[in-house]
Formats: C-alpha cells, sequence, structure tokens
C-alpha cells in the first residue's frame, strides 16, 4: 500500500514502495469546454478564451498574477455522477451562457499527466442566438474574480495557442479535436 506524505480536504501526496511521489485529488475529475461562435458582426469563427489563475503554471514562471489562456474548467463535484451537467454548470457559472447537454460534443476523456489521478472529460460547443445569456456568477473564489472572458477571432485564437507560452495544454488539445459543425 501507497504511504501518505501529506494530507489536506483537497488533496492527497503519496509515495509509491519503488520511491514514486504522485497526488491524489479528492473531488478528482474535472471537465473542460471549449466555446466556439460565428461573430455576429463579421461572421466570422471566434473561440472563448477563460484568462484565469492557474496556480502549478504560476509557480513556474514564479509570478503570482500571471492568467493563463484556458477552456472553461471546472471539477466535478462529488454529488454530481454526470459529467454533461458539471459542464453546463461550469458554462453558465464561469460565462451566463445556457447550454443544454444536446449542445454539448463529448471530446475525450484525457489524464491530465503522470504525476496525477485526475481525468478531464473535454467538450466543445458552439454557441448561437438561442442560447440565453446573463453575468456570470463565478463560484466567489478571489481567483475567479481576477478571471476574465475574452471572444477571439479564429486567426488570433490559432496564433495564441501556437506561439504563447500563456496557454493551459488542455486548450491546444481541444482546439485540435473540436470538428466544427
Amino acid at each position: 500500500m501507497d504511504e501518505t506524505l501529506f494530507d489536506t480536504n483537497w488533496l492527497k501526496l503519496k509515495k509509491t514502495n519503488f520511491g514514486y511521489v504522485y497526488s491524489e485529488r479528492k473531488g478528482v475529475d474535472s471537465v473542460a469546454v471549449l466555446l466556439s461562435r460565428k461573430n455576429p458582426e463579421t461572421n466570422r469563427r471566434e473561440y472563448l478564451v477563460r484568462w484565469q489563475f492557474v496556480p502549478t503554471l504560476s509557480v513556474i514562471s514564479n509570478d503570482q498574477h500571471t492568467l493563463m489562456a484556458c477552456p472553461i474548467t471546472g471539477s466535478i463535484e462529488l454529488n454530481e455522477d454526470n459529467v454533461y451537467k458539471t459542464a453546463v454548470r461550469e458554462v453558465k457559472e464561469e460565462t451566463g451562457y445556457t447550454l443544454s447537454m444536446r449542445d454539448l460534443k463529448f471530446k475525450g476523456r484525457y489524464q491530465l499527466g503522470t504525476q496525477s489521478n485526475e481525468s478531464v472529460y473535454t467538450f466543445y460547443a458552439i454557441i448561437n442566438k438561442d442560447n440565453e445569456t446573463e453575468i456570470p456568477e463565478g463560484d466567489g473564489t478571489e481567483r475567479e474574480a481576477e478571471s476574465h472572458n475574452q471572444w477571439m477571432d479564429h486567426k488570433d485564437f490559432k496564433f495564441l495557442i501556437r506561439k504563447s507560452s500563456r496557454v493551459y495544454s488542455i486548450l491546444k488539445l481541444l482546439y485540435l479535436v473540436r470538428n466544427e459543425e
């Protein structure tokens, strides 16, 4: 059995008999949603970038105020048994858009890394005029309040994900597997 090195309400660090250290998140898995739309004025494809604080990447850059380009993300709550419902909730919470589960195109389940037990369920959705929008609620945390959304033209978005070091890898992955309709 693996030895627990550190244990909090959210995370455990464990060590295997072979000496490997890995993390276990409690509540474990999460969702990531890439949103797209046709700009109503230009009729050109745009993608929604969520500029948010990513703790692990901020430690690497030694900057606690750097916001990273991300898709819409969120943890699957312990009482939620449907990843589609989680994705709908997170889109509403972080963007104000109301989606149905039918609006979501499942793109795959990915392991976050070799040193973690977290899986990310990825989705792609196209926003259209039928999707109601409200002011995003957020989750009430300080870091969520620092975050903001930006619609980016397809050309600028492609440049961002290819050239910037401030892009969360799941955003790149979702762009590659999106299969627009």
